[in-house]
C-alpha cells in the first residue's frame, strides 16, 4: 500500500505558505526583468507608432519634394460636349481655338445573315489584313505597322460563333460579335483602332474552290476594291477614318480621338463636332491643387509632432513620463524637423516658408494662411515651387520639402536611426527572455530544494513530537507507580 503524506502534519507547521513567502522573495529578481521587458516592449511599439506617423508624413513631404510634382495644371473646355483635356507636369499655361471637323471612326463591317451561329459557313483560310482604301484612286495600301491576321478554319471552328471565337482568341487587333437583326444572325467585324489606315480587307482561300462568291467561307470576304457578289460580299457599317480638327486655325489630322502628340503635355479627347463655332481650351497652374497639398503638408507636420509630443510628454499632475520622455531620439528627431522648417533658402524669390504663408505658432504648430499663400502662387508660382522643392538647375540649392524628403529617407533607412534604435530595443528583449527562462529554471531547482528542506524537517519535529509524547507517558506511570 503506498504511503500517503501531507506537508506539515507532522510538525503543524505551514510549509506550503512558508515556501510560497521565501519563493516570492526569491522571484523579485524575475519580477524587476519582466517590468523592464515591458518597459522595453512599450518603447518598441511607441517607435512603431512615430515610424507609421513619419511615413505618413513622408508621403505627404513628397508630393512638394519634386517641381514636376508640384507643377499641377488644369484645362478648362468652353464646351465639354465638343472636346474635354487633362495636362500634365510638362504643360504650359496657354488658351488656344478648336474646331472639330470630323471625329476619327473604327472600321466595321456586316456579313449576311444566317439562321442559327450554329450554322457551317465553311472551312479554308481567312486573312484579315489593315491598310487605307482610297476610294478615289481605287486603291488599298496596307499598314506596315500590322502584320495580317490569318486563320485556319477547319471542321472545329466552321460555324458562325467558331469563326468570331477564332478571330477573338487571335488578339490581333480586329474584333468580331454576332447580333440578331431580326430574322437572322449576322457576323460583325471591326478594327479595335479607329484611323484611316486601320481600314480591313478580308481574303479567303475558300476549300470549296471559289474565293469571292457568297457560298462558304468566301461569304466573309471583303474586298474594297471588288463588288458585290464577286468578293465584296460583307457590308459596311462605318467607315475607317482620321479626326480631323483645327487648333488657332492649323488643320491637324490624327488616327484617333484621343490626342496627346500635338499640345505638349496636353491630351485632347475629341466627342463631337463644332464645325465653324471653335471652343477655347485654357491651360493653367492649379493653384488650388497645390494650395490644397501644402494644406495636406502642414497637418501632416503637425500630426507627426503631435505624436512626438505625446510619446515624449511629463503628465505634472501624475508625476507620470510618457513611455519615451527623456528619450534622446526622439528629441533629435523634433529638433531636427523644426530646424528644416525654419531654415532658409538663397538664390529664390521666396527664402523662408513664412513669406509664402507657412509658419510656426506660439503653441509649436504649424499653420498655413491660406490668403498669402494663394497671393504667393498668384505672384511667383515658380518661386513657391523653388520654395518646396529642389531646383535642378541649382544644384547646391534644394527646397523645404526636398530637405525633409531626404531627411526622412535616411531616417526611416533600414540602416537609420530609427532601425538602429529599433533593433537595440528588440536586442534587449530577447536577451531578457533568455535571462528569464534560465531564472525560471533556477526557480524550480530553488523551490524543489526549500520543499526538500522543509520537508526533512517536519519529519524530525514529527519524530521529536513522538519521542517526547513517549517519554512523557513513561514518566507518569514512573510517578504514579511510586506513589502506589
Amino acid at each position: 500500500m503506498a504511503n500517503i503524506s501531507a506537508s506539515g502534519v507532522g510538525s503543524g507547521l505551514d510549509i506550503n505558505n512558508i515556501i510560497s513567502q521565501l519563493m516570492a522573495v526569491e522571484r523579485q529578481p524575475l519580477n524587476q526583468l519582466d517590468t523592464q521587458q515591458k518597459k522595453y516592449e512599450s518603447q518598441l511599439s511607441a517607435y512603431g507608432q512615430l515610424k507609421s506617423a513619419l511615413s505618413t508624413f513622408q508621403s505627404s513631404v513628397n508630393t512638394l519634394s519634386s517641381l514636376d510634382k508640384f507643377r499641377v495644371y488644369g484645362t478648362n473646355s468652353t464646351d465639354e460636349t465638343v472636346f474635354t483635356a487633362t495636362a500634365s507636369s510638362s504643360a504650359a499655361p496657354a488658351s488656344y481655338q478648336i474646331e472639330v471637323t470630323q471625329l476619327a471612326q473604327q472600321h466595321k463591317i456586316s456579313a449576311s445573315s444566317v439562321s442559327a451561329t450554329t450554322d457551317v459557313i465553311g472551312t479554308g483560310t481567312l486573312t484579315i489584313e489593315f491598310g487605307t482604301h482610297d476610294t478615289g484612286g481605287g486603291t488599298f495600301t496596307p499598314n506596315a505597322d500590322k502584320t495580317p491576321l490569318v486563320l485556319t478554319i477547319d471542321s472545329s471552328n466552321n460555324t458562325l460563333s467558331g469563326i468570331r471565337d477564332a478571330i477573338n482568341k487571335a488578339n490581333a487587333g480586329v474584333s468580331a460579335s454576332i447580333i440578331y437583326d431580326g430574322s437572322g444572325y449576322r457576323l460583325i467585324v471591326s478594327s479595335n483602332e479607329s484611323g484611316a489606315a486601320n481600314s480591313l480587307k478580308i481574303t479567303t482561300a475558300d476549300d470549296d474552290g471559289s474565293n469571292t462568291d457568297t457560298s462558304g467561307l468566301s461569304l466573309l470576304a471583303y474586298d474594297p476594291l471588288s463588288t458585290s457578289g464577286a468578293g465584296k460580299n460583307m457590308s459596311q457599317l462605318s467607315e475607317a477614318r482620321n479626326a480631323l480638327f483645327s487648333i488657332d486655325g492649323i488643320a491637324i489630322t490624327h488616327d484617333s480621338n484621343s490626342i496627346s502628340n500635338v499640345i505638349e503635355g496636353v491630351t485632347l479627347n475629341l466627342k463631337k463636332l463644332n464645325t465653324g463655332t471653335p471652343a477655347t481650351l485654357t491651360v493653367s497652374r492649379d493653384i488650388e491643387a497645390v494650395s490644397t497639398a501644402v494644406q495636406d503638408f502642414v497637418k501632416a507636420y503637425n500630426d507627426v509632432d503631435k505624436v512626438l509630443k505625446d510619446l515624449t510628454a511629463y503628465n505634472d499632475q501624475t508625476k507620470k513620463g510618457a513611455v519615451l520622455q527623456g528619450d534622446s531620439v526622439t528629441r533629435h528627431i523634433r529638433n531636427q524637423l523644426r530646424g528644416i522648417m525654419t531654415g532658409t533658402l538663397d538664390n529664390n524669390a521666396f527664402t523662408t516658408l513664412s513669406q509664402a504663408g507657412v509658419s510656426f505658432q506660439r503653441d509649436g504648430t504649424l499653420a498655413v494662411d491660406a490668403s498669402r499663400l494663394e497671393d504667393a502662387l498668384n505672384d511667383n508660382f515658380e518661386a513657391v515651387g523653388n520654395l518646396f522643392a529642389r531646383d535642378s538647375n541649382i544644384a547646391s540649392e534644394t527646397g523645404f520639402g526636398f530637405r525633409l524628403d531626404d531627411y526622412l529617407d535616411d531616417l526611416l533607412d533600414t540602416n537609420g536611426s530609427l532601425a538602429i534604435r529599433t533593433d537595440g530595443i528588440s536586442y534587449s528583449i530577447r536577451s531578457l527572455e533568455r535571462t528569464e527562462e534560465r531564472m525560471e529554471a533556477r526557480m524550480v531547482q530553488i523551490e524543489a530544494r526549500y520543499r526538500a528542506q522543509f520537508t526533512a524537517l517536519d519529519s524530525l519535529i514529527s519524530s521529536l513530537n513522538s519521542t517526547s509524547a513517549f517519554l512523557t507517558q513513561q514518566l507518569k506511570s514512573l510517578n504514579a507507580s511510586n506513589d502506589s
